[in-house]
């Protein structure tokens, strides 16, 4: 139902309104979505779907909630689908762009930086922070609004396929690491 008060208007987006609650906001707005919007807020591509090439010309456009490993996508390229997923389908929802960022941005032409397990002998909080901050900046110079990392687990048992991707064993390393990169990246 559209009305031409403005004021009416902003009461049915309550979603929208920054100053309403989260938890009013989500259910506003999943009381507004329909059940095929809602899977699609699920559904995860790893590359660019075929249909989003001309995203564009879709007048039905429904968008999806993510998009991983977009190793083949401009920076222009996510900002035009993420203003077509915002101006012009029906609720605006917008998509969240995720990569992996564990030893740098995984996109072409990305600095590549030591595995975590190789910065853990240093025991240099500095250093993994200031990798960590690079790794941010191009990451959102590259349009990512989340990254996988860094990865906190800790090694117990080296024969595990993912050893490279933690910080080691100790705890307290692992933690001081973790923190160091984690606040780097933001």
């Amino acid at each position: 139902v559209r009305c031409g008060n403005p004021e009416h208007k902003r009461i049915m987006e309550i979603y929208k309104d920054k100053s309403v609650s989260p938890e009013k906001r989500a259910k506003d707005l999943l009381e507004k979505m329909t059940v095929t919007e809602k899977i699609n807020q699920m559904h995860v591509w790893l590359n660019i779907p075929p249909a989003l090439k001309d995203a564009e010309k879709d007048q039905d456009f429904v968008p999806f909630g993510f998009m991983f490993n977009i190793k083949a996508i401009s920076p222009s390229d996510i900002e035009s689908l993420q203003r077509h997923a915002v101006e012009k389908s029906r609720l605006g929802i917008p998509i969240m762009f995720m990569g992996e960022g564990l030893h740098g941005l995984l996109h072409p032409n990305a600095t590549v930086f030591p595995q975590s397990l190789g910065l853990s002998c240093s025991f240099d909080t500095e250093l993994v922070n200031e990798i960590a901050t690079e790794i941010g900046k191009m990451a959102s110079a590259g349009g990512f609004n989340q990254l996988f990392a860094p990865d906190l687990d800790l090694v117990r048992d080296p024969r595990w396929g993912r050893v490279q991707e933690t910080y080691g064993e100790d705890p307290f390393l692992v933690g001081e690491l973790g923190s160091a990169y984690i606040e780097g990246l933001q």
